[in-house]
Formats: structure tokens, C-alpha cells, sequence
């Protein structure tokens, strides 16, 4: 389970704002469509799942900071998908 928590809901040492903060899933247990345990984190896939997945969560918060910075991660996620296809086969051995 990961926690989202707006700097804000933990500098002021108070209960997060409604549509702040929230929890996150990471497990797939709800049936994502790719089982992120049983790919490489050199394939592809399992990056633009991550990305697909981090917008998912920015759609649900409603502070402006928090989803921004979904949206920047998922992007990262999606650098890194392209980089792993880049990538020489000698480099992304498991």
C-alpha cells in the first residue's frame, strides 16, 4: 500500500483534506491487466503499465499538486518504457 499525502496534510499535522490524500493499491489484486510481479522491469510493458496506472490515480485526487505530480511519475514511468526498448539486449539481462 502506498500513502499519497499532500506536504501540506503533514506539515500541518492534521487529518488530510477530502480529495487530498489518499491510498494506494499497488498489489493488482484488482484485477490490472498485466500481473506486475511476473514482468521484468526491463520489459516495456511493465513501465507503461506503472504509467497507465499513476494517471488512473491523478484523475481521482482533486488537490492540484498531488495530481501534477502523478502526471510528472507517469511520465517518468513512460521514459522509462522508451529507454528499456533502447536499451542493448547485453544490458537488460535479469
Amino acid at each position: 500500500m502506498l500513502d499519497i499525502v499532500h506536504k501540506s496534510c503533514l506539515r500541518e499535522l492534521r487529518p488530510a483534506r477530502r480529495g487530498c490524500c489518499i491510498n494506494v493499491d499497488l498489489s493488482y489484486s484488482h484485477g490490472g491487466s498485466l500481473p506486475m510481479n511476473r514482468l521484468s522491469i526491463n520489459n516495456p510493458a511493465y513501465w507503461r503499465e506503472r504509467a497507465k496506472e499513476a494517471r488512473r490515480v491523478a484523475e481521482q485526487l482533486a488537490d492540484a499538486f498531488a495530481k501534477q505530480t502523478m502526471l510528472d511519475i507517469a511520465r517518468s514511468f513512460d521514459n522509462l518504457a522508451v529507454l528499456t526498448e533502447t536499451r542493448p539486449a547485453s544490458e537488460t539481462s535479469d
